[in-house]
This record gives C-alpha cells, sequence and structure tokens, in this order.
C-alpha cells in the first residue's frame, strides 16, 4: 500500500523551520506575559503600601497619599495591560 502522503525533503525542512519559530515565539510571548503579570503585582503592591501608609500621615499629605495609593492599586495594572494591548495591535 502505497503512503497517503508523500512530502519532500525540502517541504520537511522548512515545516520543521517553521515549527521551531513558532516555539521561539511562544516562549518569547511567555517571558512578556510573565513581565507584565510581574509589573502589575508590583504596581498594585505599591499603591497598596502607599494607601496603608496614608494612615500614618496627617493633613493633605495623608489624602494625596490614599487617593494615589487607591490609583495606583486600582488603574495602574488596568494602564499596563492596556499598554501592552496597544502595543500589540498597532
Amino acid at each position: 500500500m502505497p503512503p497517503l502522503l508523500s512530502l519532500s525533503d525540502e517541504r520537511i525542512a522548512d515545516e520543521v523551520r517553521r515549527a521551531g519559530e513558532r516555539a521561539l515565539d511562544d516562549l518569547e510571548w511567555r517571558r512578556r506575559v510573565r513581565m507584565l503579570s510581574l509589573d502589575c503585582f508590583f504596581v498594585y503592591l505599591d499603591g497598596l503600601l502607599l494607601t496603608l501608609a496614608s494612615l500614618h500621615f496627617t493633613g493633605a499629605l495623608a489624602q494625596i497619599a490614599l487617593c494615589s495609593g487607591l490609583l495606583m492599586g486600582n488603574a495602574g495594572p488596568f494602564a499596563f495591560v492596556s499598554l501592552v494591548w496597544a502595543q500589540e495591535n498597532g
């Protein structure tokens, strides 16, 4: 019985090369997602720490620290994600 699909050596080499390129792209994407996740986490953590630190301040400084901490904690990760989305989509 003859083989169902016969490929030339050039086609096989091309497919292997493309598979290697896809694997490298996947690794690069995973690295970028990991770095973005760490950036988002640390911005959130900084906002949380600033919010908690505002409890020890008095006057206008306490209000500024509280609002800044809440903004960093809630909007910071969203800003990072939207920045990466804009870079990826042109």
